[in-house]
């Protein structure tokens, strides 16, 4: 029975995150409140640190539940912050 979809974008960065003082791992919550959406927006980030990237790259995963037919849009807040 599905119950509801997800939509992730998983980001190659040759720098961190900005305004996160330059930190080797990260997670971020966008509410849904500030963001007029009934699910909060997930930002999970990594470096070159834990072996999961090449060195001088970050991997960032935006994600959220899908709530209209343009899942793309609905995590671009995510990815402006990128």
């Amino acid at each position: 029975r599905n119950v509801g979809k997800v939509i992730r974008a998983i980001c190659v960065l040759k720098h961190p995150i900005p305004n996160t003082d330059n930190v080797d791992s990260i997670q971020l919550v966008i509410p849904q409140n500030q963001i007029k959406r009934q699910h909060d927006i997930y930002i999970a980030s990594v470096s070159d640190t834990h072996c999961i990237c090449a060195r001088d790259y970050y991997l960032a995963i935006v994600s959220t539940i899908v709530e209209t037919d343009d899942p793309e849009s609905e995590i671009k807040p995510g990815l402006d912050l990128l």
